[in-house]
This record gives C-alpha cells, structure tokens and sequence, in this order.
C-alpha cells in the first residue's frame, strides 16, 4: 500500500445547519490548500459532507486519500496537516464543535 486514508466525522451545533454547505466547501478547500500530497484525480475519493444528524448536532464527514505511505511518520504529519487545515477552516466560517 502506497497511500494514506484520513478519515474524521466532524460534529457541529444543530443551529449551523444553515451553513453546513459553507462550513463543508471551506473545510474542502483548506485541505486542498494545505495538503500537497492530496489526491484529487479522482482515483480516490474526496468528500467533505454533511452526512449525519444526531441529537443537538450535525455529521460532517472529511474522508481524504494521500500519496503517503500508511502507518509511518508522514502519514501522521500529513493527519496533523488534515486536522490544522480543519481548524483554520472552521475558524474562518467562525464555527464551533459540538460536544
């Protein structure tokens, strides 16, 4: 296996369900931005999307593919750039996690 799959379920306050679509397309893009070895050719998938709705809260799914190898020291520095990429994402829509 030549390539990494990073995987997260986002949960964010039922009150943002309005801007779940720019809350997804902003998470797509910081990713895409901050990820070189990020695989967008379309022989992986790529989805940033609402998914779920549980009690209070809202499901987004990040499910990225990357030219990395698993299991070694660049796929858990390229996991750390996905989560820094969603942090910066979700501070620029000025959204909060749900508990």
């Amino acid at each position: 296996m030549r390539r990494s799959h990073i995987k997260f379920a986002l949960k964010f306050n039922i009150d943002d369900m309005h801007r779940v679509q720019e809350i997804a397309s902003s998470i797509k893009q910081e990713i895409m931005d901050s990820c070189p070895k990020l695989i967008t050719d379309g022989s992986r998938p790529f989805r940033v999307i609402w998914t779920d709705v549980g009690d209070g809260h809202l499901v987004v799914a990040v499910d990225t593919h990357h030219n990395v190898p698993p299991s070694c020291n660049e796929h858990w520095a390229t996991r750390e750039q996905v989560l820094y990429a969603i942090a910066r994402a979700t501070e620029k829509v000025d959204v909060k996690f749900s508990m």
